[in-house]
């Protein structure tokens, strides 16, 4: 069985129910999770084979304590995947799309490997809510991660 940590950094909300409901979704399906919040400072505890990284993209940036959460966690040889969400289309100057390439080599520099494309969930505002089909988008990063070879059961 493999472990998974689902790390949250939340201002309004919609990282945090993003990530709750995704939590649920991967033990209805027989993974181990823990559930943890960057902005609370939460530590992992245990073993974890996976990280799925919930964060915002804010004015064309990855928070600030997301990155600083990947930079001082010990991950060397684990799996990642990133939710990111965000207000801005994926064309407009702050977008998503580049500073979550640029966390992902972050990442792959620690020695991790990504299991996964970044996942985009749009928000109707700063406070959201996550706009419609959310919860279908987070199914089908689950499906991924249960038939990544890299992930396996």
């Amino acid at each position: 069985m493999k472990n998974v940590l689902i790390s949250y950094m939340s201002y309004f909300g919609n990282s945090r129910k993003c990530a709750g409901l995704f939590d649920e979704d991967l033990k209805s399906r027989g993974f181990e999770t823990q559930l943890i919040s960057i902005k609370d400072n939460e530590k992992p505890s245990g073993e974890w084979d996976t990280l799925i990284v919930f964060s915002p993209v804010r004015m064309g940036n990855v928070v600030g304590k997301t990155r600083k959460f990947i930079r001082k966690l010990d991950c060397s040889g684990k799996n990642f995947a990133l939710v990111i969400s965000h207000g801005a289309d994926l064309d407009h100057r702050f977008s998503p799309v580049k500073p979550t390439e640029k966390l992902q080599v972050r990442m792959t520099e620690k020695g991790m490997l990504k299991v996964a494309d970044p996942t985009y969930i749009k928000v109707v505002s700063n406070e959201g809510p996550p706009v419609e089909g959310f919860e279908d988008t987070l199914g089908e990063l689950a499906d991924s991660l249960v038939n990544s070879p890299a992930v396996i059961r």
